[in-house]
């Protein structure tokens, strides 16, 4: 998100950012709370209409979320409208358990690689990958591979010079060889 935000000081409104999840507040599991813009019950058609990039992060809850059906289908409705849709650490493996990268290239978080591609194997996981791309999906390892990987969404959309200006405002030191993993060497058993 962080990236996010540089792009729009740049390029004036370029993303309009929503955030969706079940209830209207959602706890962090170290405790802060914030108010969403959108829940799966009252307003979800209506984002619907305006969505452009869906950006899926993983953490805690993603074993609980990789089986809880109300978030597959919102899930599912979302990526369906979606030209873009980007998932952070192992935001891959709910993504997954739509069956949308059924055959696609994906990766996901190093230290629990084994566990979560174990509940997908159609999906092409590739273990020594920071970020992957393939047709509208984007999959990234870990939350520095997920900055990495908005930053080459933003070269792609924007074109280069707006994704270094991103990093260098950031003061963030970017990777753009997506096969330069240092933490691959966690995803073997």
């Amino acid at each position: 998100l962080e990236m996010v935000r540089m792009v729009n000081r740049f390029r004036s409104a370029a993303f309009n950012v929503h955030f969706v999840a079940e209830e209207a507040v959602v706890k962090s599991s170290h405790g802060p709370s914030f108010q969403v813009t959108n829940t799966f019950d009252n307003d979800l058609d209506t984002l619907l209409l305006d969505t452009d990039i869906v950006l899926l992060p993983g953490g805690k809850g993603t074993l609980r979320e990789m089986f809880y059906p109300k978030m597959l289908q919102a899930l599912e409705k979302l990526v369906s409208k979606a030209t873009i849709v980007a998932t952070v650490c192992s935001g891959s493996a709910i993504l997954a358990a739509t069956g949308v990268l059924d055959n696609q290239p994906a990766t996901t978080n190093k230290f629990t690689y084994q566990l979560l591609t174990s509940f997908r194997p159609a999906v092409r996981w590739e273990p020594s990958a920071r970020w992957c791309h393939a047709d509208k999906f984007w999959t990234s390892s870990g939350v520095s591979a997920g900055t990495d990987m908005m930053l080459a969404i933003i070269a792609q959309l924007f074109g280069e010079h707006l994704a270094e200006a991103a990093a260098y405002r950031a003061e963030y030191v970017r990777q753009t060889d997506r096969s330069k993993d240092p933490f691959a060497k966690d995803a073997s058993p």
